[in-house]
């Protein structure tokens, strides 16, 4: 997976991690730390409608995220400056 990060992330920059968790796990990035610099991809729902928001990466301080369609449309792609 890092060589596939590494390559999309040069060609469009539009690169962020999609967790699968089966068991409902937490996303912890032990032994690979370079996944820290990308946005997450999170599920939930609004009005009882479901949403995909994307997440700003660790490295960039959190806090701050978009919809799904506004971060692929964006210039801003939520990563560390």
């Amino acid at each position: 997976m890092p060589w596939e990060l590494g390559y999309f992330d040069g060609v469009s920059g539009n690169v962020a991690i999609l967790p699968i968790f089966p068991d409902g796990g937490t996303l912890e990035f032990e032994n690979e730390e370079y996944l820290q610099i990308y946005p997450k991809v999170d599920f939930t729902s609004i009005s009882h409608k479901p949403a995909i928001f994307v997440n700003r990466s660790k490295s960039a301080g959190y806090g701050d995220f978009k919809t799904f369609d506004d971060w692929r449309s964006g210039s801003d792609k939520l990563r560390p400056a």
